[in-house]
């Protein structure tokens, strides 16, 4: 069995490598994505200028994310965390320069800041928790339990102000990103 000594550093080249592979693949299949943007941009617009009930809007993400921050932190805390983790780095990092490549070829430089728009700023909360999740797995074994807890709930307070800031922050930079398009 392979050694690791510093498992932080890997999910963090695992995330890079997804980063490359993303941006060959979307470059390699992106007249096809490109179309399908330029396709539902109208249909995103409207549903944008629909949005009105932010109330609505934050138990939806509260619902939807709570089954994902669930399983995340069921899964820190199980012995196949790691792997999982780094298949979960290296996805992201492949998802991310995915869209940023599509939208950069759809509509050149205003396109990394439509996917600003998209991920800012929850996904920084989100971001930072999930990687507090991914430490916290790393280190399981050392943590006493009440330490453990205590990191755990700082962790759904980060994913919380994430959920908020999605609800709140996230549609109102979507409308005005998508009237500079």
């Amino acid at each position: 069995m392979i050694r690791i000594r510093n498992k932080e550093m890997v999910l963090i080249v695992l995330f890079l490598i997804g980063i490359i592979l993303g941006t060959v693949i979307a470059i390699l299949f992106a007249s096809i994505s490109a179309f399908e943007m330029k396709i539902y941009h109208p249909e995103i617009e409207n549903e944008l200028q629909a949005m009105t009930d932010v109330w609505g809007l934050f138990f939806y993400i509260v619902q939807s994310r709570f089954w994902e921050l669930t399983a995340c932190i069921l899964l820190s805390m199980t012995v196949i965390a790691y792997p999982v983790f780094c298949i979960l780095s290296g996805y992201s990092g492949f998802c991310m320069s995915c869209m940023i490549v599509i939208a950069t070829m759809t509509y050149g430089i205003k396109g990394i800041l439509a996917f600003l728009a998209v991920i800012l700023p929850h996904y920084l909360f989100y971001g930072i928790g999930v990687v507090l999740l991914m430490l916290q797995s790393c280190q399981r074994q050392q943590l006493p339990l009440r330490y453990a807890v205590q990191s755990y709930m700082i962790i759904i307070g980060i994913f919380l102000i994430g959920m908020l800031s999605e609800a709140w922050c996230n549609p109102w930079l979507l409308q005005l990103m998508y009237k500079q398009l």
